[in-house]
């Protein structure tokens, strides 16, 4: 195994597991004090806070979209009456996912030095504390917090079950989240499936036969099978929603996404699986023909065989239940990337333990490994969110694992306040787009107004202005937009005449409220605040 260089100096996994969970809190806090964005808001709405019934049983057993991630749902379901229905905090609102993803870095850094090494799990923790990727989703109020946490214990278990004397929780903590797992989000069950491979070639590597070998996973394919197979229990619905849930064109792109986003999280240390995965290859198959062919002489061992190959062979696991999936999918059917963030663990585990057997990390000090890794997570964040800047002006909606267009933002919350402030919300109806409809929907109810004012674009019908603006007094049409062009089709689509001048009368961030102005109204005017007197 990879021995520490007797000059560095590492520090110890308490100091350094405070140092990582604040870098944490100071990238996602800012992200989780935004507005919550569309699918965090149908969480909240349709599964936690419930319609008639509300009771917590009904959200293990009411699946009418994908949305549902029913673990995550039931979790936030104590959590919102804990804080007595208080929705105006969003960091408080989401604590339980961003307790998760600090739970997850605290794994990492004090658990899996037992294989990587104080060095790589503390650089290990600091990669997933600056990830565009992780922290990127690690503060939502959805389950992939929860999924995360959830696999970096289940990589735990399993390299403790591959030791030759594990630790008497290990089968128990793997079966565990073999259980939870798919209740988290159903796509898991890939995770489960690349475990499970993992464990059996694992274990035979480890000199088990592969009948004892497959006995030893039994159990955990047994938990999987009983987590994944609770969705039978309301099959209809859950085909049902499957097939209304989108996705994207190719699943060219889809992979092109995930092998990018590998690298934005993994940075340089991802590239020593290249090395570490051929050398492996190249040994295996030199062994494999030396009796057929005269021998050749086999790569230097690189010290430390069984990292090199528990690497490889995660690695390869990962690959392999990702590729059937995308393989089976047709044009416009392929999964969303954010349904992979699963494997977000096993491929931080992977990567690590090749750097940890590569000799050009060998080389590095710790501080210059921390700060690679610090650089890379900053650097991919930057330009990340430089790009998504310039696409919401152009009124675009990137989201995938490196971009997503609602983090941190505050827009329509500060709209809403603003139309609030003025007193513009009796006899109004406002127009939004299908992006922006339900987080102003519900910010626009918080504040006791009726949400049937609010229409989105997918809602909107063109006798909407006829039967319930036109010629009566008091009512007026608004319309949040990114720009002019945007607002105007979305009076067009109303119904609205053409002809009426339109104005902008606040704009907020990169959003802007406009309103229809009809000749028997006056045109709204923001009042100016109280100036202060100056001594």
């Amino acid at each position: 195994m990879l021995q520490e260089k007797k000059t560095t100096t590492v520090p110890g996994r308490w100091s350094w597991l405070v140092i990582v969970l604040a870098v944490y809190l100071v990238r996602v806090m800012s992200w989780a004090m935004g507005e919550l964005w569309y699918d965090e808001v149908l969480t909240l709405t349709h599964f936690v806070l419930g319609d008639d019934d509300a009771s917590f049983w009904r959200v293990f057993r009411v699946y009418p979209m994908a949305n549902n991630h029913m673990l995550c749902s039931g979790l936030y379901w104590w959590w919102l009456r804990f804080l007595h229905f208080n929705l105006s905090a969003e960091h408080l609102l989401r604590m339980p996912s961003i307790a998760c993803g600090a739970l997850s870095i605290a794994l990492v850094v004090c658990h899996w030095r037992r294989w990587l090494g104080g060095a790589l799990a503390n650089a290990g923790g600091l990669m997933l504390a600056i990830s565009v990727v992780f922290t990127g989703f690690a503060y939502q109020l959805r389950g992939y917090s929860l999924s995360m946490l959830l696999a970096t214990a289940a990589v735990s278990a399993a390299m403790e079950l591959t030791r030759d004397k594990p630790a008497r929780w290990s089968q128990w903590l793997l079966c565990a989240c073999g259980l939870l797992l798919p209740l988290a989000i159903p796509s898991n069950v890939l995770v489960l499936g690349a475990l499970a491979l993992f464990l059996l070639g694992a274990l035979h590597w480890r000199g088990a036969s592969w009948r004892r070998s497959a006995w030893r996973v039994v159990p955990f394919a047994l938990s999987v099978c009983l987590g994944g197979g609770y969705y039978f229990t309301l099959w209809p619905a859950f085909v049902a929603a499957s097939r209304e849930a989108g996705g994207w064109e190719s699943s060219w792109l889809v992979a092109g996404q995930l092998l990018l986003a590998l690298l934005a999280h993994g940075g340089v240390l991802a590239l020593a699986i290249l090395p570490v995965a051929w050398t492996r290859v190249r040994r295996w198959w030199l062994a494999k023909n030396a009796e057929k062919e005269p021998p050749e002489e086999l790569p230097a061992d690189d010290g430390d065989d069984d990292a090199s190959f528990i690497s490889s062979w995660l690695f390869f696991c990962c690959v392999v239940p990702v590729l059937v999936l995308l393989i089976v999918t047709g044009p416009g059917r392929a999964p969303f990337p954010r349904v992979f963030l699963g494997f977000v663990p096993l491929w931080t585990f992977a990567v690590l333990l090749a750097a940890r057997v590569w000799p050009w990390c060998r080389r590095l000090d710790f501080a210059v490994l921390a700060l690679l890794v610090l650089g890379n997570g900053f650097l991919w964040e930057r330009g990340a969110e430089a790009l998504t800047s310039s696409q919401r002006q152009r009124g675009e909606y990137p989201q995938n694992l490196l971009q997503q267009y609602y983090r941190g933002a505050n827009q329509l919350r500060g709209l809403v306040q603003i139309m609030q402030d003025e007193e513009w919300q009796g006899g109004s109806m406002v127009l939004v787009n299908e992006y922006d409809g339900p987080t102003f929907r519900f910010y626009w109810a918080i504040l006791g107004n009726d949400g049937r004012q609010v229409q989105s674009w997918n809602h909107i019908t063109p006798e909407l202005w006829r039967q319930a603006i036109a010629g009566q007094p008091g009512r007026r049409l608004w319309a949040v937009a990114h720009n002019q062009q945007a607002a105007a089709d979305l009076f067009r689509r109303a119904g609205a005449d053409p002809a009426l001048p339109m104005e902008l009368v606040a704009r907020h961030g990169d959003r802007a409220l406009y309103v229809l102005l009809q000749p028997s109204m006056p045109k709204p005017v923001r009042r100016k605040a109280p100036q202060r007197n100056m001594v």
